[in-house]
This record gives structure tokens, sequence and C-alpha cells, in this order.
């Protein structure tokens, strides 16, 4: 599956996704996965395109202080 261009960045789906409960979705009995005619019935709410880009822009630079604590914390731990 590939988003619209123009209508959804991708990096903006992937964090939108990363935290929605799809197990509604998941009709396998033996091992968890989502088809593409159980991903389609997904909704959410998709502001435009520049609004996902700063919503991007925001949850990286959140992301990159993070990751620079974790190794911190990391390095603190070593010594």
């Amino acid at each position: 599956m590939r988003p619209y261009p123009g209508l959804v960045d991708l990096q903006f789906l992937s964090y939108a996704l990363s935290d929605f409960d799809v197990s509604i979705f998941n009709f396998a009995s033996a091992q968890a996965k989502l088809n593409q005619n159980n991903a389609r019935k997904i909704a959410f709410p998709l502001p435009p395109i520049h609004e996902q880009r700063h919503m991007v822009a925001y949850l990286d630079s959140v992301q990159a202080r993070v990751d620079a604590l974790m190794r911190c914390e990391r390095r603190r731990r070593r010594s």
C-alpha cells in the first residue's frame, strides 16, 4: 500500500498508525496480520499536507531528543 502523493505524508502515516490499535481489524487466528482490505477500513483524521509535515517535523525533533537522552543514559550506566 502507498499513500496518495500530495495528500498523505508517508512519515505522518507511519506516526499515525504506530499508535493505532489495529487488532480490531485482525481476523487471523494463528498469526496477527493486517491485510490490505482491512487496512483500507482504518479511518483517522487527515489534516492538510502542510500540517502533516509540520507535525512530522515536530515529532522527529522530539524523537531526536529522546534518542539523545537514551544514549546519555546508556553511557552513564556503562561508566
